[in-house]
């Protein structure tokens, strides 16, 4: 379960039932809570314990007490995850209570934004690089006007805006996890649907902040984002090898764009099928444990239905 507390009381309204629907088809549950009107936060060490995730949108004014700080602080040392939502100043007050007291880091700025990031092999302005946090993320909207991010030990900055402001960024050590994003307004409804990656961002801050995402070894069967594989009706890509050299628990995600109904199958070292599910919509998952260790092969089909012309996906 995740709660989204969200502080800001002008500017935009929240896309929350958008973001509800997209968490809900990953299996998780998003909660939404503003302040009370008297405008300081009513977060309490028993509302959090509830929830396994928080995101904090800030405000400009503070909202945190000096003790509500340390008990967020508490939460994610305890393996609780935190996303800590900025955007230009001075709309980063608790964000900076926050990312000070509990990383050493920050936010200022206040510059234009409003373009969409890409990815790229490195680090420059409009791009983002790749990580568990960034995968399968095609473009990501900055957000109107943005900040940038503090560098500080252990934070680790994953996109430049534009004009080369550090505008996304996280924190891992030991069994912390946080996430740094200085574009709020991405999250209004109004700028939901500027990037068609954002759901895909959305859904892998909420798995990588999960409890369950800890020590997860993650790899593309795709050799990159410049050479995605194209499938037509009725045809079936190349085996996808899974090399397992332990016993483990395996899920084998498949996402395309397009209109389409795709089949994901696994097939186990000795050739027989560990699962098989068909779906047109993306994404499909099969999860297994794998208790042999060997080659397991992922092999990705476009289901041909009669009366069905040629199609083509990406996948």
């Amino acid at each position: 379960r995740i709660l989204i507390y969200f502080c800001p009381k002008q500017y935009g309204v929240l896309a929350e039932s958008e973001m509800r629907t997209l968490i809900a088809e990953r299996g998780l549950q998003i909660d939404v809570r503003y302040p009370p009107k008297r405008r300081k936060c009513d977060l309490t060490e028993a509302m959090l314990s509830g929830y396994s995730q928080l995101w904090y949108v800030s405000d400009d004014q503070t909202r945190l007490t000096p003790q509500q700080v340390t008990m967020i602080g508490d939460y994610v040392r305890n393996g609780n995850g935190l996303a800590i939502w900025a955007d230009n100043e001075p709309f980063y007050a608790d964000a900076n209570l926050l990312a000070k007291a509990l990383i050493g880091s920050g936010f200022s700025g206040n510059l234009p934004g409003d373009q969409v990031l890409v990815p790229g092999p490195a680090l420059s302005p409009g791009r983002f690089i790749e990580h568990p946090l960034t995968q399968g993320v095609n473009n990501l909207y900055e957000g109107v006007t943005i900040c940038t991010i503090h560098h500080a030990p252990g934070v680790t900055i994953l996109g430049q805006s534009h004009d080369g402001q550090l505008c996304l960024g996280c924190f891992e050590r030991d069994n912390q996890r946080i996430v740094l994003d200085t574009g709020f307004t991405k999250l209004y409804r109004e700028g939901y649907g500027r990037s068609a990656g954002l759901g895909r961002y959305l859904s892998n801050i909420a798995f990588w902040l999960a409890r369950g995402g800890r020590g997860v070894d993650y790899q593309l069967l795709t050799p990159g984002r410049e050479e995605i594989t194209t499938i037509a009706n009725g045809e079936a890509s190349k085996g996808y090898q899974i090399a397992i050299t332990n016993p483990s628990a395996i899920s084998c995600i498949l996402q395309w764009e397009g209109s389409a109904e795709l089949a994901l199958s696994v097939r186990a070292p000795d050739g027989t099928v560990v699962e098989r599910t068909a779906s047109p919509r993306s994404p499909v998952r099969i999860s297994w444990r794998a208790a042999t260790t060997g080659t397991y092969v992922a092999l990705v089909e476009g289901v041909l239905r009669q009366g069905a012309g040629l199609g083509i996906v990406h996948a």
